[in-house]
């Protein structure tokens, strides 16, 4: 009885991975497995976020604006917040630019192409 069970247990670690790891076909949803394309949409992704964040913090700012009611230390606040926020836009739009320039050349190898998006 015992040898049975343990004939009937080494035939079925043998037939189970068979019938139950089957192959199945999974499909790559990046589209490509080029790591310098995976990283460069993850930076034009942050890049978008850090965008929205931007506008927000302008909406913000002047929603605190115009709600300050004449309070100079809540206008002070808001135009340091716009001012800053403004300064932040021209860090994103420069730090665009260069990546975009920088991947340009990385993925084309050629240093003077410009990738018009």
């Amino acid at each position: 009885m015992k040898r049975l069970l343990y004939s009937t247990f080494a035939f079925a670690l043998v037939l189970i991975p068979s019938t139950t790891f089957a192959q199945v076909a999974l499909t790559n949803p990046l589209e490509t497995a080029d790591p310098r394309i995976i990283v460069g949409r993850v930076i034009q992704g942050l890049l978008g976020l850090t965008g929205t964040i931007a506008l927000i913090m302008i909406i913000y700012g002047g929603l605190m604006f115009l709600t300050s009611a004449g309070n100079p230390g809540q206008i002070d606040k808001a135009k340091k917040l716009l001012v800053f926020t403004i300064i932040g836009i021209i860090v994103i739009a420069a730090s665009y630019v260069a990546t975009n320039t920088l991947l340009t050349a990385v993925l084309t190898g050629d240093p003077t192409a410009v990738d018009s998006q």
